[in-house]
């Protein structure tokens, strides 16, 4: 970059320091400390942080028809065991035991920061991306880009950033101020802000859902709309999600926004009329 150093560790970017001389007076690298077996390769990059094996960006596992529905009309949620208890069965309903065992194995999780990568054109108008997690006991903000490229820079176009930052009042957790927006012809747009009270507590487990509407992304938290984006490019060209911030992440899945018969929408906005 023109302005900074950057730093990756494993591939993962890690920081970034300021210039505060060019680079054409650099004649030096010193290391020091604990390490051995150390070497340089200098190299042109077109892009930044370069991944390498065993940090490569991971495939968001798609399941369009995960939903079953009850005779009284009750939608039960399935989840893959292998994302619950370790097993390597097929789909099972998020009852009881599989709820218990979400929870009991929630704190390994996914590590941070998180690429998944999403096949091309998979993200569209009647699909939505759940995310299961767990707010840290004292966080102060995490966030979400749906984003077009890997990359840290070049920067990526950025159709959704969805960003909760946490405030302490009286010494406790209060609303959450919802920030939201896009990247795009190398600028953010106009940010979208909201002070919410969401459902993000210490310590608690959530499901957030980002589904794509027919003109904005809607996010639904435990089955509750709490806000809206208005598209400033369509979402297809959507191929990486990059989850970073105070939370554990448990899974990540794209989901059809239909039942399996696909007559009833699994989120719906209450304040939009359906055909």
């Amino acid at each position: 970059m023109d302005s900074d150093y950057l730093i990756s560790v494993n591939g993962v970017h890690f920081a970034k320091y300021a210039h505060r001389l060019p680079y054409a007076s650099v004649s030096t690298i010193e290391v020091k400390g604990d390490v051995e077996d150390v070497s340089m390769e200098r190299a042109e990059v077109d892009f930044y942080p370069e991944h390498i094996p065993g940090f490569d960006p991971k495939e968001i596992r798609t399941a369009l028809d995960i939903f079953d529905e009850q005779p009284n009309g009750d939608k039960t949620a399935l989840m893959p065991y292998d994302e619950v208890d370790g097993s390597n069965l097929d789909w099972a309903p998020l009852g009881i035991k599989s709820s218990i065992a979400l929870m009991k194995n929630i704190a390994c999780g996914i590590p941070l920061p998180y690429y998944g990568l999403l096949p091309a054109d998979s993200l569209k108008v009647g699909r939505c991306l759940q995310i299961v997690g767990r707010v840290k006991l004292l966080p102060q903000s995490f966030y979400i880009n749906l984003q077009k490229g890997q990359q840290y820079w070049p920067h990526p176009i950025i159709a959704f950033h969805f960003n909760p930052r946490f405030s302490k009042q009286s010494g406790a957790i209060g609303k959450a101020i919802v920030c939201r927006n896009a990247w795009l012809d190398g600028a953010w747009a106009e940010e979208e802000r909201s002070e919410l009270d969401t459902e993000f507590r210490p310590g608690k487990i959530f499901r957030l859902a980002i589904v794509c509407a027919e003109n904005a992304f809607e996010v639904y938290l435990n089955e509750k709309l709490i806000t809206d984006f208005r598209y400033r490019i369509k979402p297809d060209i959507v191929d990486t999600v990059y989850i970073q911030g105070d939370i554990k992440l448990r899974s990540v899945v794209l989901l059809s926004n239909l039942s399996p018969k696909g007559t009833r929408r699994i989120y719906t906005n209450p304040l939009f009329r359906y055909n």
